[in-house]
């Protein structure tokens, strides 16, 4: 019995040191591709969350003197209705709350009809806005049609990117549209020291971009 457990502990040892072995090597080839405060980020800091604002410095915007106000017409009942008949959820108050959310706004034609906050959230605090960026540079898309800056969402994007036509020339097939429809065919991975850690922790976004984006698949515009 004893050489059966002193045998099942050496197995158990060899297998803890080839999982060291390769996570060392796993990890040396990081720094080595990769720059050092980058791979120290993601080290440190792990997974982004709501709180990543306080790891990087910021810029503070100043207001507008003259700032647009959405009309304000709560109407929780209508809201939980939709919830219900159109995702079965009972309660979404409750849904939101399991699911740590710590902010959900619906607005409807310039109106806000439900604001409630959670995980002691409020509405002046100050998180990590994730994909709600989408939004507001899709809408800035839109504000650069209308001055002029830019002609159409259906431009290629190699048109104000001629760089990357350079490295693959299938970049041409991507116009603005596929980009802000999260339909480009661009690779992306999220596992550690995916796109998920670059697009947070990398130190040179610009070089990022131009450098490390590969296409996966053709565009395809999105369903949804």
């Amino acid at each position: 019995m004893r050489r059966y457990i002193r045998k099942a502990g050496l197995y158990i040892l060899g297998i803890i040191t080839i999982l060291f072995i390769g996570i060392s090597i796993f990890l040396v080839l990081q720094f080595i591709q990769h720059p050092n405060e980058y791979v120290i980020r993601v080290l440190k800091w792990r997974d982004a969350d709501v709180y990543d604002y306080q790891n990087f410095p910021e810029r503070v915007l100043t207001a507008s003197p003259a700032p647009f106000f959405f009309t304000e017409n709560l109407d929780e009942p209508y809201l939980h209705r939709v919830f219900r008949e159109a995702a079965s959820i009972d309660d979404l108050d409750e849904m939101l709350r399991n699911t740590r959310t710590q902010a959900f706004i619906v607005i409807k034609n310039d109106t806000v009809i439900y604001e409630k906050y959670f995980t002691n959230a409020e509405r002046n605090s100050i998180v990590t806005s994730f994909s709600v960026a989408k939004s507001f540079a899709s809408a800035l898309v839109g504000k650069a049609i209308e001055d002029g800056y830019i002609t159409s969402v259906d431009d290629p994007i190699t048109y104000y990117v001629p760089k990357l036509i350079e490295r693959d020339h299938r970049f041409s097939n991507i116009t603005i549209r596929h980009l802000i429809t999260m339909s480009s065919g661009i690779k992306y991975r999220e596992y550690p020291f995916g796109d998920d850690a670059k697009t947070y922790y990398y130190t040179d976004m610009r070089e990022l971009a131009f450098e490390h984006t590969r296409i996966q698949e053709p565009p395809a515009i999105a369903s949804y």
